[in-house]
């Protein structure tokens, strides 16, 4: 608890507990007590005043001036506190009531209004088989302390006669405290033997509980959010509520909203949408009263009595609409940002409506209000102006409030935003590739149109990569094969040209002259660094490089066609008789053509085996010519289609010219499979893409080779 007097309210705000306590002596020769504070915090704020009588302060005769309304029964009525009446002699008795309602499970309220002198002089308190303490507190307006009949829901009177059961204080001239233990459910009835006006607070020890939300359409229309500011009287609003221990009671029935007076102003029927196991939450529609109001809920408990339970905290509707709209940005350190808003007057006739501005780091830039003579649902459009003080991390709540002019001072429409302020860093985004140069390229895959070559030979590429942007992330190989080589100067994540080149060193075989080195970085750029040998090269499959002598019988497949191909003509220039004088074999070329038949489906691809480096093998339609050096006398031409079918024709010749540093010699050659063709096709490899007019060249070693002049057809 946090004893203090009036200018010291805004002190109390910095504890931490479930409410904060004010306990105000109202006397002008009291001062603040030295008591050990209560931690508190502003989850639950509720002031209770302790206003001594017979004295006649300052306050008191501004309390008159007001009506009969001053700060802190405004702030107790909004807040559901309560404003005690007493004598100094017993202050410690309310403090101690005080205490008991803000303990870690306060007493909930039942009931809470003020009985007219023109209303009924008794009333019912509904006690379910939930409540184990009952406490009722009447206070009177005048001078003298209420006279209170309480009767039990038998009917029979309550004597006080055993303290055990029931007891009551009457603290000072106005204040009559009962408290009743372990209360019978049912109906009580307390009746006012005088026609004074009293203030009636029931109470009572009980963990059935309830909370509840206005709730707004959000945007679009689609789905309800949390409604920001305050209800707008005449609407149509959805109330959310929750009941944690809906297991514990029969039923929950109906919502209520009861006026200062007890009167229920607008009852609606609650039904159930889910929640806690599919039963805690509950919504109900409901029209806003333009009169003040608490809110109640109730129902029936597992034995069928009725239970009631009020949240006092007194709501104000209003005829203003405050809309707080986007900022234009986020507020930076000694920087300013506009808060842009709409004030909306939903009444019946023209309103002028000021609206404020405050906030608790001082940011807010004059001017702080502005006001609007608004005609009947008409809007107005303003701004105020946010400025950063230096401290990076600091929040400000900011408060936008909408009060139409001649309103008491509660029935304000408000909005609450906090603001943290934060350090405005400007970034250059990085957008550029980091480098990727290459310094040199060793190994020229020379294998020619012999393409199963490719894994004998290798090459090797040097680079040097970096980035000037934000810095070098990653320096990575791919496409190499898997016995490729791949070395990178070490370097740290976020390096720099300006620290100096990364050096990379790349090497593979010719099979994978598609290899490139990548470069990201940490801007997630990419710079690449590309081989590029030998143009177009395709690396073969490996089942077409299989070598004839390793090869396995050809199984032919009843459902597989074969495509006919037949040699009608070879042209052998390799065995011509010069005096004994004869060319190497690499410089001389002998050729042959074969025909293939109508079998295939779709376009045929053609392949020479065993041809070597300077083969050279063209289709023109169904005709396919072949050119070879003499050096490889023994060439397999291999037909596959793409529905897999295959055909091969052998041509041989018995060459006699030298071989490069050896004599002469030849050999015949197993035939290579045909299905190894047929695999290459299904699996997408072109080794040679033959179409009409389409001539898949193979690398020569002096270009192009024509037929020879002094060729001889051999008979048949």
């Amino acid at each position: 608890m946090h004893v203090l007097n009036k200018i010291s309210l805004g002190d109390v705000c910095g504890h931490t507990d479930d409410a904060i306590v004010v306990v105000r002596y109202n006397t002008s020769s009291s001062q603040t007590q030295g008591q050990e504070p209560w931690q508190c915090d502003n989850k639950n704020i509720r002031v209770y005043d302790i206003k001594i009588v017979g004295e006649d302060t300052q306050e008191s005769r501004q309390r008159r001036a007001l009506g009969g309304l001053d700060f802190y029964h405004l702030i107790a009525d909004t807040s559901g506190g309560t404003v005690y009446e007493t004598t100094k002699s017993n202050i410690a008795a309310v403090v101690d009531i005080i205490k008991e309602s803000v303990t870690t499970k306060p007493p909930l309220t039942i009931l809470k209004f003020k009985l007219l002198t023109s209303s009924n002089n008794s009333f019912e308190i509904p006690v379910d088989n939930l409540i184990q303490n009952l406490t009722i507190k009447v206070q009177g307006s005048t001078s003298s302390v209420p006279t209170m009949h309480l009767y039990r829901p038998s009917g029979t009177q309550e004597t006080f006669s055993n303290a055990s059961v029931s007891k009551q204080q009457i603290l000072g001239t106005k204040l009559r405290v009962i408290h009743i233990y372990n209360p019978a459910p049912g109906i009580w009835r307390m009746e006012r033997v005088s026609t004074s006006l009293i203030d009636v607070d029931v109470t009572g020890s009980t963990d059935l509980q309830f909370s509840y939300q206005f709730m707004q359409p959000g945007p679009g229309g689609y789905g309800d959010y949390p409604l920001i500011g305050r209800p707008i009287a005449g609407e149509n609003m959805t109330i959310q509520v929750s009941v944690p221990l809906v297991d514990k009671v029969g039923s929950i029935d109906s919502l209520l909203l009861v006026d200062r007076n007890g009167k229920v102003v607008a009852n609606s029927t609650l039904r159930n949408v889910g929640g806690r196991r599919g039963k805690s939450l509950f919504k109900t529609h409901v029209v806003i009263p333009a009169k003040e109001f608490e809110i109640a809920l109730e129902g029936k408990d597992k034995a069928g009595n009725v239970f009631r339970r009020l949240d006092p905290k007194i709501i104000t509707a209003l005829a203003i609409q405050l809309e707080v709209l986007p900022s234009n940005g986020t507020l930076y350190l000694k920087q300013s940002i506009t808060i842009p808003y709409r004030v909306k007057n939903v009444g019946a006739g023209t309103a002028t409506i000021t609206v404020s501005i405050t906030d608790d780091k001082g940011f807010a830039q004059s001017p702080t209000s502005n006001t609007y003579t608004v005609s009947s649902m008409a809007s107005n459009n303003g701004s105020f102006t946010l400025k950063a003080g230096s401290i990076k991390g600091e929040t400000t709540t900011v408060t936008i409030s909408a009060k139409a002019s001649g309103s008491s001072n509660n029935k304000v429409q408000y909005n609450v935003q906090r603001i943290t302020v934060e350090e405005k860093i400007i970034r250059v985004i990085d957008t550029k590739a980091p480098t990727c140069n290459i310094t040199s390229m060793t190994g020229k895959c020379d294998f020619g149109a012999d393409i199963c070559q490719c894994s004998k030979q290798t090459w090797e590429m040097k680079a040097n990569v970096g980035d000037d942007g934000d810095g070098l992330l990653s320096v990575f190989s791919s496409g190499a094969g898997p016995k490729s080589t791949f070395k990178n100067d070490s370097f740290s994540i976020g390096h720099k040209l300006s620290s100096g080149v990364i050096h990379t060193t790349l090497s593979a075989d010719c099979c994978h002259q598609q290899a490139k080195i990548t470069v990201v970085d940490l801007a997630g750029n990419v710079g690449l660094c590309d081989v590029n040998i030998t143009a177009g090269f395709v690396a073969p499959d490996p089942k077409l490089c299989i070598h004839p002598n390793n090869a396995k019988p050809v199984t032919t497949n009843a459902n597989v066609t074969t495509i006919s191909c037949n040699i009608t003509n070879i042209v052998d220039t390799c065995n011509g008789n010069a005096s004994g004088n004869r060319k190497p074999c690499e410089n001389t070329f002998w050729s042959a053509e074969a025909q293939l038949g109508n079998e295939g489906f779709g376009r045929i691809q053609v392949a020479a085996v065993n041809a070597g480096r300077h083969a050279n093998l063209t289709k023109l339609n169904h005709t396919v010519k072949l050119s070879t050096d003499c050096c490889h006398p023994d060439v397999y031409i291999n037909v596959v289609d793409v529905a897999g079918n295959t055909g091969q024709c052998h041509t041989q010749i018995t060459a006699s010219t030298n071989k490069p540093g050896t004599g002469a010699s030849s050999a015949a050659s197993k035939a290579p499979p045909i299905g190894i063709i047929a695999g290459a096709a299904a699996g997408g490899v072109v080794v040679l893409s033959a179409v009409a007019g389409l001539v898949y060249y193979l690398k020569t070693r002096a270009g192009k080779i024509g037929p020879d002049t002094n060729a001889v057809t051999p008979l048949s």
